[in-house]
This record gives C-alpha cells, structure tokens and sequence, in this order.
C-alpha cells in the first residue's frame, strides 16, 4: 500500500512539475520517490519518470497525432536518418536513467535511524 502511495504521489510530483515549470523539473518526481521510499528508490525513481514522460508523451500522440509523428520524423531524420520509432523510445531511455537517478539520490537524502 505504501508503495503504491510513493509512486502515485511521486507521479503527480512529476506531471506536475513538467507541465507547470518543463521538463528538466519533472525529476522532483522521482526525487520525492525514492525519498519517501522504504528501499529501492532507484527503481520506484525509474518507474515514476518512465510513467510521467510515457503518459505525456502518450497524450500528445492522441491529441494531435499528426503533429507529433512529423515531430518524431523530423527529430529522427536530425539524429542521422532514423526511423521515428526512435524518438520515444530514446526519450524514455533517458527518462529511465535521470529516475534512477534522482530516485537513487531522494532515497540517499533520506535521515537513517541511529542503532
């Protein structure tokens, strides 16, 4: 149960910290994550900003999709004539390794009892 309530609470850091400031903010989410949870904030840091830019990314797909498949065409023809496919995939990979990351240091703040 508590893991759940990391993650959802963490999630909503992120969506909303990325749509109200952009998106090198959204890492407060996995940072609060991996603060508030008991063990592997790496992971829960992981999943939160996966989740985030996955969901983010998802909506403006079926917002204006045409948009954004000429966006991901653009972008892959940039990066040295790629498939467009590329692009999401690239962006969660990134987003995958700054949640761990940020989980990894939020659950590193966190104060450890003394035995």
């Amino acid at each position: 149960m508590l893991q759940r309530f990391t993650l959802l609470v963490g999630l909503l850091v992120a969506l909303a910290a990325h749509l109200l400031m952009g998106w090198a903010w959204s890492v407060l989410g996995p940072l609060s994550a991996g603060f508030l949870s008991m063990k592997r904030g790496a992971w829960n840091g992981l999943v939160v900003l996966v989740l985030a830019w996955g969901g983010i990314m998802a909506w403006n797909v079926a917002a204006a999709s045409q948009e954004s498949l000429n966006m991901m065409e653009t972008l892959g023809g940039l990066l040295g004539g790629m498939p467009a496919l590329v692009v999401p995939v690239a962006t969660l990979l990134i987003a995958a390794l700054l949640g761990a990351v940020a989980g990894w240091l939020g659950h590193s703040l966190k104060p450890r009892k003394k035995s």
